[in-house]
C-alpha cells in the first residue's frame, strides 16, 4: 500500500527501505494502526507528479531549507500541517530508521542466523 500511494501521490516508484515509526490507536468504536515507512526513489532520475490530479495537486523534491521556507506559508502555498516538516528533521538529524524485517507474519517462527 504504502508503494501504491507513493505512486498516486508523488508519481514515483520507490523501494521501501525501513520503518520510521508504528503507531496504534485504540479505542470503544474500534482500532488503527500506521506504518510510516521510509523509502527511496527506485530511480533517482524519475520527475515527481506535476499534473494535479484527484490524488494530489503535485509533488516535487526539496532540501530540508526549502521545507522550511515553505513551512512559514500558509496551504496550499505552504505545507499543509507539520507532520513532512518534522519526518525531513528527524531523518536529516539521524534519527532510527527500524529494518523492515520487524514485520513478520504472526504464524512465523523466528529464526536464528548462523
Amino acid at each position: 500500500a504504502a508503494i501504491r500511494e507513493t505512486i498516486e501521490e508523488a508519481g514515483i516508484h520507490v523501494t521501501l527501505k525501513g520503518i520510521l515509526r508504528v503507531e496504534n490507536s485504540m479505542s470503544k468504536h474500534g482500532g488503527r494502526q500506521r506504518v510510516i515507512f521510509y523509502a527511496e526513489p527506485s530511480d533517482p532520475t524519475e520527475q515527481p507528479k506535476q499534473t494535479p490530479d484527484n490524488e494530489s495537486i503535485g509533488a516535487t523534491w526539496m532540501s530540508l531549507e526549502q521545507l522550511q521556507e515553505k513551512n512559514k506559508l500558509p496551504p496550499p502555498i505552504g505545507l499543509r500541517g507539520r507532520e513532512l516538516m518534522n519526518w525531513a528533521s528527524y531523518i536529516e538529524n539521524g534519527g532510527s530508521i527500524y529494518p523492515l524485517s520487524v514485520f513478520v507474519n504472526s504464524e512465523s517462527s523466528p529464526v536464528a542466523k548462523g
